[in-house]
Order: structure tokens, then sequence, then C-alpha cells
């Protein structure tokens, strides 16, 4: 396994324990029957999970991107970045009360909104790059 891989794999571990961390604050909002922090915790919860673990399957599959080695560079620092800007933006928006769907709104929407646009670029490049990488590994 390349050192790519390597980095890949502890920042999607790391992500993945945010993820499951999560489930305790969503656990204790389920207790309140607070709906709005329900939602909150859940969508951080699962989503941080799954972008940890997909995170890791990435890694796993480096070894088959043969010769590409600066594309592997470019999808591990790519979802490293999205990874700890959805962890930003998951987190907080429970504890700022905003979504950050959209730039437009409170101060609050904009901090969660500038969290989810870093992660959202980032996995977007990570996945034109695995998939330029795949292609070119044929």
């Amino acid at each position: 396994m390349g050192i790519s891989a390597k980095y890949l794999l502890l920042h999607g571990a790391i992500v993945l324990l945010i993820g499951l961390l999560c489930g305790a604050p969503y656990g204790v909002a389920i207790k309140r029957q607070n709906e709005e922090l329900i939602r909150a915790w859940k969508l951080a919860h699962s989503s941080l999970s799954l972008g940890g673990a997909t995170m890791i399957a990435i890694a796993a599959c480096f070894n088959a991107l043969e010769n590409q080695e600066t594309l592997k560079w470019i999808i591990s620092i790519s979802y490293i970045i999205s990874g700890y800007g959805f962890c930003f933006a998951m987190v907080s928006e429970p504890f700022l009360g905003a979504r950050g769907l959209s730039w437009s709104g409170t101060r609050n929407n904009k901090i969660v909104y500038v969290g989810n646009s870093i992660g959202a670029a980032g996995s977007l490049a990570g996945t034109i790059a695995l998939v330029i990488a795949s292609y070119l590994s044929l």
C-alpha cells in the first residue's frame, strides 16, 4: 500500500470515528424528541460514517490504479479535504441551528455553507480524478 493510500485510510478512519461519535448526540436528541436536532444529528451520523467508509474503500482500491501516483495523491488530498469540510459542516449545523444549503441568510448559515461547499468540491474533484485514474489503468 502506497503512502497516499495510507493517508486516505487514516483520515477516512478519523472521519468514520467522528461520524460514529455523532451517534451519541443523535440518541440524546431522539430521547428529547427534538425533531430538528434529530434530523441534524442523524444526517451527521449517517453521512460522516458513510463518507469515512467510502474513503477507506477507495484507499483499498489504490493498488488497482497502476502508475497513477499523481492522480492517487489528487484523489487522496481531495477526499481528505472533503471529509473534514463535511465534518465541520455536519457537526456545526446542530450547534448553529443552520443547514447551510445556500449562501443566503444568517452568518451561522454561511459558516455551515462554507463547510458544505468545501466538502462537495473536494468529493467532486476526488471522484473526477478517480474516474480518470480508473480509466487510465485499464
